[in-house]
């Protein structure tokens, strides 16, 4: 299955304007159901809210889980923000589609990441593995 990271458009606008800091901003990830379609227009919270997976359903699952060991650096003119694995937990029994991270100073919308299909874990560790190239990566270009 292939993982998909897409950026809402509200955080596209918010990293020109300099608005969210993705090194102190807090920065959380909650997991969503089926429901939980990618739409850029989406800009808060409440606009997904209604996804995510029901944590009086799904035992140990903690709801928001922060962003940790956030670094943004750039290398060969490609500015890269990543940060540590994300846990929701290592006795958790849940299913989910994907994934949302938010800038929850801000109430903005930040990354979908959709698993490509359900995941499961049946009382076992939850987590996502940030990929070696960070969670979102934009180049410089040269225009003339």
């Amino acid at each position: 299955m292939a993982v998909t990271t897409n950026v809402y458009n509200v955080a596209l606008i918010n990293l020109f304007r300099g608005a969210t800091s993705y090194t102190t901003d807090s920065l959380v990830a909650t997991l969503h159901d089926s429901g939980g379609v990618f739409n850029e227009a989406h800009q808060r919270w409440e606009d997904v809210s209604g996804s995510e997976v029901d944590v009086t359903v799904y035992a140990n699952y903690p709801g928001e889980t922060a962003l940790a060991s956030r670094t943004v650096s750039t290398s060969s003119n490609v500015t890269m923000f990543d940060s540590a694995t994300i846990s929701f937990g290592t006795s958790v029994t849940i299913a989910a589609d994907s994934m949302i991270i938010r800038d929850q100073t801000n109430d903005v919308l930040l990354f979908h990441v959709d698993f490509g299909g359900t995941q499961t874990s049946s009382s076992g560790n939850f987590q996502l593995t940030i990929h070696a190239e960070g969670i979102f990566r934009i180049g410089k270009n040269t225009f003339s």
